[in-house]
């Protein structure tokens, strides 16, 4: 239907061509076509630059995203287009350290919204500051995050702050709320894939090995044999392969994954890089080969010099 849904908003932007609603509508049909470029040049043409900016980002075209994101900054202080910056510089170029610079400028009520406090959040835990994750999360209005790259319970994401500030009995407490929430989701849409991931995650987290095992062979019978291109947006399976510990199964999928560019593993090399849950794998000289050998051009190489993370307290305890 795409096809045609192009030919109708042509005829409408050809109408009227100052309406930008329609014009975005265009480019996002445009962009689902292949046609990058053109809805690209579409959205800098009328104007919206903000969405020329993530098509360039979806692109891998990390320069230009920037450039329109420090542009529209210079103009005036939006929380799109920080957000913009945030995604760029951690994805994009993978620096940790200008991805936190970004995310300090948020201002406290933008922080109540879902993507700048899920901004926030990840770089804390990244950063090995849980401690202001968790200030983050709780202090948001609302259960349920939907942003760019997490859609799920913020008490997930709070639930390993309080681990790796090791606090486990507060860990525990918010994966059980966290994990209520995903299946009173998953009685509407049982075959969710990003909720299944979620719960598989979740169970591991409590401890339930078992149920993590049934439910994660769920979630992989339905991503069929062709899994690794969703590990970008699915990619709690990693994390809960490691906490059942089937670490040479992440092993094996990492290095597929990665080494195969498949779609959307460009966005996969700088969150196996920075979360800790990755952390089991540290050290593994496999590993850490790994990472070195698939860093997409572009992005900030490793510090040899850098001291080691400190190592994760024991999961699931």
């Amino acid at each position: 239907m795409l096809s045609d849904a192009e030919k109708t908003y042509r005829t409408l932007a050809l109408e009227s061509p100052d309406n930008k609603a329609l014009i975005e509508e265009l480019g996002i049909i445009l962009r689902d076509e292949g046609h990058n470029e053109e809805a690209t040049a579409l959205y800098e043409k009328h104007g919206l630059l903000e969405d020329a900016g993530w098509n360039y980002f979806v692109a891998g075209k990390f320069d230009e995203a920037g450039r329109i994101a420090e542009h529209l900054l210079s103009q005036r202080h939006t929380a799109g287009a920080l957000f913009l910056k945030f995604v760029v510089e951690l994805e994009g170029f993978e620096d940790l350290a200008a991805a936190q610079t970004a995310v300090r400028q948020f201002t406290s009520a933008e922080l109540l919204s879902d993507s700048p406090a899920m901004a926030a959040a990840i770089i804390a835990i990244y950063s090995r500051e849980p401690d202001e994750a968790i200030r983050v999360l709780n202090a948001l209005p609302h259960e349920y995050l939907a942003t760019f790259n997490y859609n799920g319970p913020k008490r997930a994401l709070s639930g390993f702050a309080h681990e790796r500030a090791g606090r486990a009995e507060a860990a525990h407490a918010e994966w059980r709320i966290a994990l209520q929430q995903v299946q009173e989701r998953l009685k509407e849409k049982p075959n969710d894939l990003a909720l299944l991931s979620i719960e598989a995650e979740l169970l591991a987290c409590l401890g339930d090995t078992e149920e993590a095992g049934r439910t994660l062979q769920l979630f992989q019978s339905l991503t069929g044999p062709d899994a690794n291109s969703d590990w970008a947006y699915l990619s709690g399976e990693g994390p809960t392969l490691l906490r059942i510990g089937r670490k040479e199964e992440v092993l094996a999928k990492l290095t597929s994954a990665l080494n195969t560019r498949v779609k959307h593993s460009v966005f996969l090399h700088p969150y196996v890089r920075f979360d800790p849950e990755y952390d089991p794998l540290r050290g593994d000289p496999r590993f850490e080969k790994l990472l070195r050998d698939t860093l997409p051009p572009g992005a900030k190489p490793f510090d040899e010099s850098a001291a080691k993370p400190a190592p994760a307290p024991e999961l699931g305890r």
